[in-house]
């Protein structure tokens, strides 16, 4: 799904609403954006340290100050 207006309708969602003179404040839909949110940033993360894995890991044998210092 592409819409411009969809970035604005998530933030819109995730602001707290505004206090209202009873007192109680309501919390809409920031929970479960956020929660939302955090889940999708865990997976998209994940992958791509699963691509790095291979790349950047080495057996613990290897593993030396120098090594580890030397990495560019």
């Amino acid at each position: 799904m592409k819409s411009k207006e969809l970035l604005g309708i998530l933030a819109h969602w995730r602001r707290l609403p505004r206090k209202h003179n009873t007192g109680i404040r309501t919390e809409a839909a920031y929970n479960t954006v956020n929660a939302f949110a955090l889940e999708n940033v865990h997976e998209l993360v994940g992958k791509k340290m699963r691509v790095l894995e291979n790349d950047m890991g080495s057996p613990p044998g290897d593993l030396s100050e120098e090594s580890l210092l030397g990495i560019h």
